[in-house]
């Protein structure tokens, strides 16, 4: 994940382990602010804020 002074910055990609993309977000000090699953549809804010919290706790993925 990119970093800028100890936060999240840039573009965070999540992969399966086969290489095949999960999930693509924006992020700005360390909160997602816009994002999409691999089949090219928009996250909530719902999706942004819970994915932000797996983030910051140390895991995600999550079933998107």
């Amino acid at each position: 994940m990119p970093y800028t002074n100890g936060k999240i910055n840039g573009i965070v990609k999540v992969y399966y382990k086969g290489n095949r993309l999960i999930w693509q977000a924006n992020t700005q000090n360390s909160k997602l602010i816009s994002g999409k699953c691999a089949n090219g549809k928009a996250f909530t804010n719902a999706h942004l804020t819970r994915l932000t919290n797996e983030i910051n706790q140390g895991s995600s993925g999550g079933d998107y």
